[in-house]
């Protein structure tokens, strides 16, 4: 499988649990891309995107559990990246499931800028807080 987005040892967060779900987002992205690549533009793609929507949430239930677990003192305004991101998600399968199939690629840049990003400059700062605790 050719990969849209290749995962670095910058990303991990020593947090194994965490490195672990954000791989797996990082398959979904990949196995997102290689459908369109592969024309599956059809029930394969929309059960993708929605594979991706669904563990996304649940990738961030587990985050924000541990952000109140831990009393994460930045847990509010990252709780709003995580809502704003799936919104915007939403947004894109919506464009999807009309027909506008030029928005998977859009939508896979989206995904792989926003989740380095997210990492980087968001999630690397409750390492302190969660690290060795979960």
């Amino acid at each position: 499988m050719k990969k849209f987005f290749v995962w670095k040892e910058e990303y991990n967060l020593e947090i194994d649990i965490i490195n672990a779900q954000h791989k797996k987002l990082v398959d979904i992205i990949n196995r997102l891309y290689q459908s369109f690549i592969d024309k599956n533009h059809n029930n394969i793609l929309a059960d993708i995107i929605d594979e991706l929507i669904d563990y996304t949430k649940y990738h961030f239930s587990v985050e924000e559990e541990y952000f109140a677990k831990h009393n994460y003192q930045k847990a509010k305004e990252h709780i709003l990246y995580h809502r704003d991101f799936v919104r915007k998600i939403s947004e894109f399968k919506a464009d999807v499931d009309a027909g506008k199939m030029s928005t998977v690629y859009k939508m896979m840049t989206f995904l792989q800028d926003w989740l380095v990003n997210h990492i980087i400059k968001e999630d690397v700062q409750y390492v302190p807080a969660l690290k060795g605790k979960v």
